[in-house]
């Protein structure tokens, strides 16, 4: 009683561990005259997830369940939305995927959910992600609008939409991790190539601290255009910037540009671990979010902390280092 089912041969060939408690699928097939149409559903309880792409911790999904219609044509695959119901834990949503193969993919995935409670969102989180959102309690409503056409034909006709809008939101309760950290005097530790190799405060107590006031106009200027040209009209996140990143990265065929604006680049290193995998990079978006959407810490602050905490050369840390 309560073991798990395992799946070695992901383990064995793709070097991922998944198990689960119960597992549960169902499918019907209709046949069209241009395509067939798979019908069914498909239940998880328990289910666990491992692999160094995804989280450097196994992540708890516990349950979830998806009731879908798959249209699979000659040279297609499409996940009607209409028809398709999907539930984790406490988010509901209705997913619309295209998949179709000419002389190279065309892929579309859309994402539209209307109002809902904004703590189910951070409820429905699961163990072994977002671990600075632990206990985060939310009131008001959100609502999400998700759209990625990427043609990989014709790169640069790619459209990328993404935005989460709120009304009535408020943090009630931050949970394991304070997210105001930044609006006082904090300790911060650098990393090289995942070491730590020095801690200091970022504040009155260090030698070294620069106040805003005290960092020349050029030198905010010279940094804004060279990293990021809008930093104090943006709420943390420039969507043309993660276009033109993620269309570089596939020419390269490779993680070669990021796309990060200062903020992202601030909550990365002041909050998150250095390991490179999707989940740090959600849990980056969410803190962005939270930080820039609610003024949890001032654009002028944010700034300051970048400019104290940028690594200027090989082991020279912030402006008055530099």
């Amino acid at each position: 009683p309560g073991a798990k089912v395992s799946v070695p041969y992901l383990d064995k060939h793709y070097h991922a561990h998944v198990a689960f408690k119960s597992l549960l699928c169902s499918m019907t097939k209709t046949k069209h005259f241009s395509h067939i149409t798979l019908d069914g559903q498909l239940m998880v309880d328990g289910l666990e997830v491992q692999h160094k792409a995804l989280s450097a911790e196994t992540i708890q999904l516990n349950r979830g369940r998806l009731d879908y219609s798959l249209n699979i044509g000659s040279n297609y695959l499409e996940l009607d939305s209409a028809q398709t119901i999907a539930q984790f834990n406490r988010l509901i949503f209705s997913p619309y995927i295209h998949a179709e193969k000419n002389n190279k993919w065309h892929f579309k995935v859309a994402l539209n959910k209307s109002w809902f409670n904004s703590n189910d969102l951070f409820a429905s989180l699961p163990p072994g992600l977002f671990g600075n959102l632990k206990g985060l309690r939310t009131t008001g409503q959100f609502a999400y609008h998700f759209l990625l056409d990427l043609d990989m034909a014709n790169l640069n006709a790619m459209k990328l939409e993404s935005d989460l809008s709120q009304r009535y939101f408020r943090i009630v309760n931050y949970g394991s991790t304070d997210l105001t950290r930044m609006n006082r005097e904090f300790m911060y530790t650098a990393y090289d190539n995942g070491r730590p190799v020095r801690t200091f405060p970022i504040g009155p107590s260090w030698e070294h601290y620069t106040p805003f006031d005290s960092i020349p106009l050029i030198m905010q200027w010279a940094v804004l255009e060279s990293e990021d040209g809008t930093f104090f009209k943006h709420h943390g996140f420039r969507l043309d910037m993660l276009r033109s990143a993620l269309i570089y990265d596939l020419q390269k065929k490779r993680f070669a540009r990021g796309g990060s604006t200062i903020s992202m680049q601030i909550i990365k290193n002041v909050f998150l671990n250095r390991n490179k995998n999707i989940a740090r990079k959600l849990e980056e978006a969410l803190i962005v979010w939270l930080i820039e959407n609610e003024h949890i810490t001032s654009k002028q602050r944010l700034l300051e902390v970048y400019f104290n905490i940028a690594e200027w050369a090989p082991n020279v840390y912030g402006i008055h280092e530099a």
